[in-house]
């Protein structure tokens, strides 16, 4: 169980990394716009997305491995 937290973890931990980098380059080419290609904005709003789903489906696996820890010390109790 405690790996299934772990993993949860580590999914939101990725989904924050990949916001911020995706967030950066939707910026730099808000300030810097000759320079901003639209595919690589167009993949960063893709991004953002998939950013959001995995930081969800991450939450999902720590609240099931809080829930299985409850039901856990539930029975031994």
């Amino acid at each position: 169980m405690n790996s299934i937290g772990q993993s949860g973890l580590y999914a939101v931990n990725q989904a924050q990394f990949t916001a911020a980098t995706s967030a950066q380059t939707i910026a730099s080419s808000i300030v810097e716009p000759a320079q901003a290609e639209s595919s690589a904005v167009t993949e960063a709003l893709v991004n953002l997305t998939l950013a959001e789903v995995q930081s969800q489906a991450g939450a999902k696996l720590i609240k099931t491995a809080d829930e299985m820890v409850g039901t856990l010390i539930d029975v031994t109790v």
